[in-house]
């Protein structure tokens, strides 16, 4: 028996949506494919997973069709893949019932859904490659002080339809945030990450603030290491954010995180675990 999940958006859509079907998959003693045909469209996302070291075959092909035709045996000639797909962004408890085979078309943006296998999404979220070059030495650097990543998501959600539905966090949200560290924290040293470094040159400017220019938008994997190697995190309304905070979680760590997520308001009520702090996004 198989379970196919169905991969779209970037790095860290995708790592929800592998981290929902390893758990289904584990629960379900099936094996775990994944389906990159929504991302195989020129100009399009692409597939960023292939430096993690997860435990799941790629498939590329006509959407579900592909992923169902390529496991099918002798003996399965007439089994037909049944869909769940994702009803809203809040958690559907309708999940823990699910058996295999099933194809998972959705974005599964809670812990909810992989809890279970937490320690395992955590090892094979690593990356195979050591660090080189400059995440190597900025990753030096991370580890050598009290390290607090401050993610600044920007380009596409101010340029993009993105703009009306997520928005960019305020300076007023990154502030507080870390007025917040400094209090908390003994001798923090931020770490800003950011798609938009001329912005944030201009911005954070505190003497106890270094802006991290390792890596370019297509370096995503790199830069989520950097990230979760921090010690602290104030994590923009992003799901790579998000996962670099998730990802860097240890006994003292401090998460704080915009609320509300969508500019619009729309709730989100099991997005954020209920560890994290929650700031108004301004």
């Amino acid at each position: 028996m198989h379970i196919i999940t169905c991969l779209g958006g970037g790095l860290g859509n995708q790592l929800f949506q592998y981290a929902a079907g390893r758990s289904l998959a584990a629960r379900t003693g099936a094996r775990l494919m994944m389906d990159g045909s929504r991302i195989q469209a020129p100009g399009g996302y692409r597939y960023v997973l292939g430096n993690f070291a997860i435990d799941a075959e790629l498939v590329f092909g006509r959407e579900h069709g592909a992923a169902a035709d390529s496991i099918r045996t002798k003996a399965e000639d007439r089994l037909e893949f049944p869909i769940f797909r994702e009803h809203s962004f809040n958690y559907d408890p309708r999940f823990e019932t699910l058996l295999a085979p099933k194809i998972l078309v959705g974005f599964w943006q809670s812990e909810k859904y992989f809890r279970a296998v937490a320690e395992t999404i955590r090892s094979e979220f690593q990356l195979i490659d050591e660090a080189r070059g400059e995440n190597a030495r900025w990753l030096g650097e991370v580890k050598r002080v009290t390290a607090v990543c401050v993610h600044v998501r920007r380009c596409d959600y101010v340029t993009t339809a993105s703009a009306k539905t997520h928005g960019p966090c305020s300076m007023s949200y990154y502030s507080s945030a870390m007025e917040h560290i400094r209090r908390m924290v003994r001798q923090p040293r931020f770490f800003v990450f950011s798609d938009d470094l001329d912005w944030v040159r201009e911005n954070f400017v505190a003497p106890d603030t270094v802006v991290v220019d390792a890596n370019s938008p297509e370096a995503a994997d790199q830069e989520l290491r950097l990230m979760s190697a921090c010690r602290h995190h104030i994590i923009a309304n992003s799901s790579l954010s998000w996962w670099g905070a998730w990802l860097g979680e240890h006994e003292s760590q401090i998460v704080i995180a915009p609320e509300p997520w969508f500019i619009t308001g729309r709730p989100t009520p099991d997005l954020l675990p209920d560890r994290w702090l929650s700031l108004p996004r301004g």
